[in-house]
């Protein structure tokens, strides 16, 4: 299970949402208008200007808000916006609780729905902030599976830059469709797998190596080659992207 499996929503139910009901909700956001095709709102985000991105996040914000616009489908939207950091909390506290997306997830739920919008700031980056905050304590109170102490928090805390960016980088590929959620969780089975393994380095170590695939695939109920085949196919898609970013 994954965060955007708990939700229980799909890219493509996410594209029917925003093309039923844009229009209507510009009627209340018109910052919304600044989206020329509502259906590939994701895309738009990536490459706005920060300051137009984030009137539409605050407006979505707004719909979503279950004081104003109230809108359940808004609420998925950003949700699903918001999925990329979501997965990536996920993936940075899921020692905490073996049922981390569950957590992540609801919390999430409840984070874009009750975001003040009225306040001054980046909405993004609030909301990942709140549900950080959100989720461990959840965990903190309510989890018995892995209590949080101040040892396991400073290990999440100090998470090394690269390993962030490169997470950042899976989420770019997810939100910009090139990977899809399944590929994006093989990607960090294949990390945690480099990372797990003992000696830490050596023969088939790397993210392609025999021995990353073949435990990857043991768990996966597939072969190292399939592993391989895949992880090959979202690297090449996650740099095509890249290049393309880079020469807009």
């Amino acid at each position: 299970m994954t965060v955007a499996e708990t939700f229980g929503v799909t890219a493509d139910q996410i594209s029917d949402l925003l093309e039923t009901h844009w229009a209507d909700w510009m009627l209340q956001a018109p910052d919304l208008a600044l989206v020329p095709r509502p259906r590939r709102l994701c895309d738009w985000l990536r490459a706005a200007e920060p300051h137009e991105a984030n009137r539409v996040l605050r407006a979505l914000a707004q719909m979503s808000d279950t004081a104003a616009g109230a809108s359940r489908e808004a609420g998925l939207v950003l949700a699903w916006v918001m999925m990329p950091a979501a997965t990536i909390l996920a993936h940075q506290l899921r020692s905490m609780s073996e049922d981390i997306d569950f957590h992540v997830a609801s919390q999430l739920w409840i984070a874009v729905r009750t975001f003040p919008w009225q306040t001054t700031g980046r909405v993004a980056a609030n909301i990942k902030l709140n549900l950080r905050k959100r989720v461990i304590k959840d965990l903190t109170s309510t989890a018995p599976y892995l209590p949080l102490d101040d040892s396991r928090l400073a290990a999440v805390e100090s998470t090394p830059d690269a390993i962030e960016e490169l997470i950042e980088i899976l989420g770019d590929g997810l939100n910009a469709d090139v990977i899809d959620q399944d590929d994006f969780d093989l990607l960090m089975a294949v990390l945690d797998a480099a990372d797990e393994l003992e000696p830490p380095s050596g023969p088939g170590i790397g993210i392609v190596g025999d021995r990353v695939s073949e435990r990857v695939g043991n768990a996966r109920g597939c072969t190292a080659r399939t592993i391989r085949r895949r992880v090959k196919r979202s690297i090449d898609a996650l740099g095509e992207l890249a290049e393309a970013q880079q020469s807009a």
